[in-house]
């Protein structure tokens, strides 16, 4: 056998063999190595507070850049556009947020959730104080998505969620152009405690 294994021809093979098998293993590292490069995660600074034009456009989608960023805008809140919505969760007990309308400086307009109370009573009475609109706000918070509507709810005079094109219709004041989210306000006005939302979406 071993006779045979020395001749030229099984010599050449085997070094032929050997050539392949190398080959593939180098390929194999480079797959490896597109796969590590590929998979690659994209860290956004959504901690860093950043305009809300400069991550945003009116009348589009949250995009994922845009779900979760701190963002700052300025514009007036609109006298007679705020809600209460309830069944919102804060740091595990379930309560109602007070929604406003602000129109940015640019004329756009935004949805803020102005903060949350475990009380119904204190909810209706702080919406009918902030009701009375501001000529001027700055709001700092954290950018969400706008919710799938409930219209069985509405109907029922009951807001669960917080829907954009719903509140659009509500609104008082018909907007120009509407951001596609809304901001949770990291403070909150009298009467109100801040409303807890996570960073992820």
């Amino acid at each position: 056998m071993w006779s045979v294994a020395r001749r030229p021809r099984w010599v050449a093979a085997l070094v032929l063999a050997l050539a392949v098998a190398a080959g593939f293993a180098l390929l194999g590292q480079w797959q490896l190595g597109r796969a590590v490069q590929t998979a690659t995660v994209v860290v956004y600074p959504t901690e860093t507070v950043m305009p809300l034009a400069s991550v945003a456009k009116p009348q589009t989608d949250v995009t994922d850049r845009a779900a979760g960023q701190m963002v700052t805008v300025s514009g007036t809140r609109v006298k007679g556009d705020t809600y209460v919505v309830s069944d919102r969760v804060n740091f595990g007990k379930t309560g109602y947020w007070v929604i406003g309308h602000v129109v940015a400086d640019n004329g756009t307009s935004v949805a803020v959730a102005l903060g949350w109370t475990a009380s119904k009573k204190k909810a209706d009475a702080a919406a009918v104080v902030l009701s009375a609109g501001a000529p001027s706000v700055t709001v700092v918070g954290r950018y969400q998505p706008t919710e799938p509507p409930d219209e069985t709810n509405i109907e029922h005079g009951n807001r669960t969620v917080v829907s954009i094109p719903a509140l659009i219709n509500e609104w008082k004041t018909a907007p120009k152009s509407v951001y596609g989210g809304y901001i949770v306000s990291k403070t909150a006005p009298d009467g109100l405690a801040v409303t807890a939302v996570d960073a992820a979406v």
